[in-house]
């Protein structure tokens, strides 16, 4: 064997033995945290919305409680997706709040709701933080009563749930004064 391919293979040894001590040493140290501080190996990333909304004490919604809400008429329900996705179908009596065009829609939710209001919020589903970011928005202000119905319309959807509006039907987006 040549002096070049020894010297390849070497490298290529040195770099498996530091990835394999970097995996044990990351592996040592993360089972001396604390409990609660540990990175799990696997994240479960459907309820990475529902872990952050729990630390912002906020409440999550299922399906049967959403569906008692639309009924009760006690909460403005807020569909934080984009105007399209809304257009396409939603939550009946949901108002449209994308997040990516707060500013726009803003406006038409404080008129009809005042911060203690009680508001539910929903995106796509558990994948998506589109809620998350609506609630971190609507807390800036000053919205304290806030719900998410972490599922989103896609587990709405499927459970055959109603859904608006008539095909064909589409939002005007409001102009800023």
């Amino acid at each position: 064997m040549n002096d070049q391919v020894r010297g390849g293979m070497q490298t290529a040894g040195m770099i498996v033995l530091l990835a394999l001590c970097s995996v044990g040493f990351g592996s040592v140290s993360n089972q001396i945290r604390a409990p609660k501080e540990r990175l799990p190996w696997v994240y479960q990333w459907t309820s990475r919305i529902a872990d952050k909304l729990e630390e912002r004490g906020i409440g999550i919604f299922t399906t049967e409680q959403v569906d008692e809400a639309l009924q009760s008429g006690e909460y403005l329900i807020v569909d934080a997706r984009t105007l399209e996705k809304y257009d396409a179908g939603h939550i009946p009596m949901a108002d449209p709040l994308p997040v990516s065009e707060f500013a726009h829609y803003f406006l038409n939710i404080s008129v009809v709701a005042t911060p203690a209001d009680p508001l539910l919020i929903y995106c796509n589903g558990k994948n998506c933080d589109d809620s998350l970011q609506l609630v971190d928005q609507l807390l800036q202000q000053g919205y304290t009563n806030l719900t998410v119905y972490v599922d989103g319309f896609s587990s709405w959807k499927a459970a055959g749930k109603p859904i608006e509006p008539d095909p064909g039907e589409t939002t005007v987006k409001p102009e800023l004064p």
